[in-house]
Formats: C-alpha cells, structure tokens, sequence
C-alpha cells in the first residue's frame, strides 16, 4: 500500500505519520520494520531498494519517505518502482510543497492514496483548539480559544505548545 500526503499543514500531517507510526509499532510489537528515509538525499536506486526489501526480524514494513518531491524523477520510473512494492510493505511519501506541474505528483495522485493536509484558519482552528484541549486533558472555552488564537496566532505548532502549557 502507498500512501502520498501532501499540502502546507505540517502539523496534521505530522501527527497522521506519528498515528500510522504507533498503529504499527502496536500491531507488530517492534520497530525492526519501521524505516524513515530522508528523501532529498535518496537516488531512484536507493529509494527501490528500500522499497523492495523484504521484512527481516519482522512480518512487515512502514518505510517513511520524507521529501522526495524535490528529486528529478519521470513517471514512468516512478510507477515501475512503485508497482513492485511487496504487499509487506506500507510506505508513505510525503511533501508538504510539491509541485502539482511534476511528474512525481501526477504519478503519485494516479497510484497512491492520496491526503492533502491544507491548512486550518479561523472557525477550523478555534473547534481544533477545543478539540486538541480535550485530547491533552484539559478543557476550553470559546472565548478563551478565541484569545488564544488572537494571541499565538495561526501556526498549529505553536498552538499546540501553547495548549500543551495551559494544560499543564
């Protein structure tokens, strides 16, 4: 399975690849499966062979591919490559800029699953902030989120940290 997330909201993407992260760790009970690649320093070589590798010491695997949108790479390559990814093997690309003009983003629309993570803004952000409140142990009002959001500004990372220290 290959999954392509995409998009500017670093954070949601982010936490989605902790949450697959954790689902996987939880279901294998180990990490001899996990890879995380960074892909600006990846050749199509390299990036295959990772792909391809059979599981060791593990019944299946999670490779991560971070950034490989950036790297020269043709259609046609890239769908061969990923075609023969075994069944064994879950990996996940993903690019918080791409451009949608490349043959690496045409392809992995095409044949992955594709997520893109825009991102939150106004009334989003402020059901976000109450909703993520609530995830840490905590509770907020409207108007305090409101405050919040005045304050620390649009940034979920930010945010984040901020609600992490309210919760506190």
């Amino acid at each position: 399975m290959i999954f392509f997330f995409y998009g500017p909201n670093t954070y949601a993407a982010r936490q989605e690849l902790q949450r697959m992260t954790n689902g996987y760790l939880k279901k294998v009970g180990t990490n001899f499966g996990l890879e995380r690649l960074d892909g600006s320093s990846l050749t199509l070589k390299q990036l295959q062979a990772n792909l391809q590798a059979s599981p060791f010491l593990a019944t299946s695997r999670l490779v991560i591919i971070d950034g490989f949108g950036k790297m020269k790479v043709t259609g046609v390559e890239l769908e061969s490559m990923l075609a023969a990814v075994p069944a064994t093997t879950v990996a996940v690309f993903y690019d918080s800029e791409v451009d949608q003009r490349t043959a690496y983003y045409k392809t992995m629309i095409k044949i992955a699953r594709a997520v893109k993570f825009e991102a939150e803004t106004g009334a989003q952000l402020l059901v976000w902030i109450a909703k993520e409140a609530k995830r840490l142990g905590g509770s907020i009002d409207r108007t305090a989120a409101q405050a919040l959001l005045d304050t620390a500004g649009e940034d979920q990372w930010r945010l984040s940290g901020e609600l992490s220290k309210l919760v506190s």
